[in-house]
C-alpha cells in the first residue's frame, strides 16, 4: 500500500475535535482512598508530612482571586516533582487548566536528573540514585 505523504492531513474544525479525556474526580475521590503506603507511593512522603506542608502553606500563601484549593495545587506540584510525567498530563488527572498551575511568588521547580555512570572502584554507594542504580 502507498501513501501520499506529501498530501497535508485534513485539519479538524474545532467543533470536530475529540473532547479531551480527564481523570474525573481523581484528586477528590481517588487520592483519599489511597492507604497510607500507596499515598507514599505516589507522593513520595506521607500523608502526614503533606498535611502538615499544607499547612505551613496555607499561613504564607494568600491567593484570595483562585479558586483551587491549597491542597490540590500542592500534592499537583509534589506529583510533578515525585513523577516522570508531564504537566499536561499531570494536570489533566488533577483536572487542572493550564492557567491553574501557579503558586504566587513561585517562578520554576528543581527537580534531580539521573545521569548514567560506570560504577566507581571506590565508594560505589555513593553513586547510587534513589531507583537503585548508577
Amino acid at each position: 500500500m502507498v501513501y501520499n505523504l506529501i498530501q497535508p492531513l485534513p485539519l479538524l474544525r474545532i467543533e470536530q475535535r475529540p473532547e479531551q479525556v480527564r481523570n474525573e474526580n481523581y484528586f477528590e475521590e481517588t487520592i483519599p482512598a489511597y492507604t497510607d503506603i500507596q499515598f507514599y507511593e505516589h507522593f513520595r512522603m506521607s500523608r502526614d508530612s503533606a498535611e502538615e506542608l499544607i499547612q505551613i502553606l496555607g499561613n504564607a500563601v494568600l491567593n484570595p482571586d483562585n479558586m483551587r484549593p491549597l491542597r490540590k495545587k500542592l500534592l499537583f506540584s509534589i506529583w510533578v516533582l515525585s513523577k516522570q510525567e508531564s504537566f499536561l498530563a499531570t494536570s489533566d488527572r488533577f483536572c487542572l487548566p493550564d492557567r491553574s498551575r501557579r503558586f504566587p511568588g513561585v517562578i520554576g521547580m528543581i527537580d534531580g536528573c539521573h545521569i548514567p555512570c560506570k560504577q566507581p572502584p571506590v565508594n560505589e554507594v555513593d553513586f547510587y540514585n534513589r531507583k537503585g542504580f548508577h
